[in-house]
């Protein structure tokens, strides 16, 4: 009944039946009475009206080592998405006690590994995901929350790995095959977001299709936001936009400060779609300050929309080094090293010389928009884009003929670049194999 009431949401008969129970007899119902209590405070306004008490689930099953190591696993992450002081310390050390479950421990490493990607640590949230790896692999990893918590760090971190998404489409198989729909609401938001990072807005659609049933508040939030940047990739703004008015209505510093950081993220991109760059650019570029604290993978993800609404070079690349001295981000290097070869390229100070509009047009020619699409994003004739590129190119020592898309590293189409993960070279210790 228990279990019931909190899939439906019917919170008060949960609570009730939770209170009829008592203490767990045994350690698989303390397992099924934690899962309900989790379910139960995960909402916006949860953390205040229901908070954990830890103190009370370790009395279940007293002098059980295994079950304490667990509960310390839930205390750090609770503490870490509640924003609480005191979350730093060395709550795990790696070391193997034989008093402790395998599958105990495996639950303590991907929370670990979690909240180590969400600070920015990724070679510790992947040591992490790689001592589980060790005798199970993510495509035959036993336990579904263990699963589910390392396919979110592989997100997180940026992983764009085919094992990693037939994993995800075998588990949804089992799961509908099953009729489990409360596996199926975290496998569809993992998902989605796995091909968010793709820019494929079909597949996304498809991934979030399979949830059939209304999720617990605290998964549809994060389900809407995706929802909102696939209307964003295909265009439909107006759905895009109802999408993101629901959700403008949770709090910034929900989830520990993430949900606010990728919602930055939802409406950067939004304001590109609708051609406003400079919009898009100064709130990129405050959001990716904000974020660095907060959600580093999304501050990178920030900047590298910024560079898209046509942010300088130098400029990117100066809020790229400071991302880099606090954040270990396996996207973060390469990115780097493609903004230093662009400055190599052309000279990052040489655009010092330049207007602020010819510096704004010649960063979207660099990234190979066409003439016709800069002057249409700018509500400008092609000829005065034209005009500007002219002025440039004498500006910058350069031959009449030379074209500022041949001259840049990295120039794309005008499309938005990849949200969950970069494009470009993928960090050898993401592959899930």
């Amino acid at each position: 009944i228990v279990l019931a009431a909190v899939a439906t949401a019917d919170d008060a008969l949960a609570a009730r039946a939770i209170a009829d129970l008592g203490a767990p007899a045994d350690r698989t119902e303390a397992d099924l009475l934690l899962a309900a209590h989790l379910a139960l405070i995960h909402d916006p306004e949860g953390w205040i009206a229901a908070p954990l008490d830890v103190e009370r689930f370790r009395s279940w099953l007293p002098g059980d080592s295994s079950w304490a190591a667990l509960i310390d696993g839930i205390e750090f992450m609770v503490a870490f998405v509640a924003g609480r002081s005191g979350v730093e310390r060395s709550w795990w050390t790696g070391e193997t006690d034989p008093a402790v479950l395998e599958a105990d421990t495996a639950r303590r490493d991907a929370i670990e590994a979690l909240v180590n990607a969400m600070r920015g640590r990724g070679t510790r949230a992947l040591d992490a995901l790689h001592r589980r790896w060790r005798s199970h692999g993510l495509d035959t990893e036993p336990l579904f929350e263990v699963f589910i918590l390392h396919a979110f760090v592989l997100v997180i971190l940026g992983a764009d790995d085919e094992r990693l998404r037939v994993a995800l489409r075998r588990r949804i198989a089992v799961a509908r095959a099953a009729d489990r729909q409360d596996q199926l609401h975290l496998l569809a938001l993992a998902d989605a977001a796995l091909h968010l990072g793709r820019n494929d807005a079909r597949s996304m659609f498809s991934s979030l299709q399979f949830v059939e049933t209304e999720p617990r508040t605290y998964i549809t939030i994060w389900l809407d936001l995706l929802r909102a940047c696939a209307h964003v990739l295909e265009r439909d703004l107006g759905g895009a936009a109802e999408l993101l008015q629901r959700v403008d209505r949770v709090p910034d510093s929900w989830a520990g400060g993430s949900f606010g950081a990728v919602r930055e993220i939802a409406r950067t991109l939004f304001e590109l779609a609708t051609d406003q760059p400079t919009i898009a650019s100064r709130r990129a570029l405050v959001a990716a300050h904000r974020a660095s604290e907060v959600l580093p993978a999304a501050a990178l993800t920030l900047l590298r929309l910024a560079q898209t609404a046509g942010v300088p070079t130098d400029r990117l690349l100066e809020r790229a080094l400071v991302l880099a001295e606090t954040a270990d981000l396996p996207q973060l290097e390469p990115y780097i090293w493609s903004l230093r070869r662009a400055g190599d390229r052309i000279g990052l100070r040489s655009l010092e010389v330049l207007t602020p509009r010819e510096r704004e047009i010649v960063t979207m020619a660099m990234r190979g928009i066409p003439s016709a699409e800069i002057a249409r994003r700018l509500h400008l004739s092609v000829r005065t884009v034209e005009s500007h590129l002219h002025h440039a190119r004498t500006r910058l020592g350069m031959k009449r003929s030379q074209r500022f898309a041949d001259i840049s590293p990295e120039a794309s189409g005008p499309e938005p670049v990849p949200v969950l993960q970069a494009h470009g070279l993928l960090h050898p210790r993401l592959h899930t194999g």
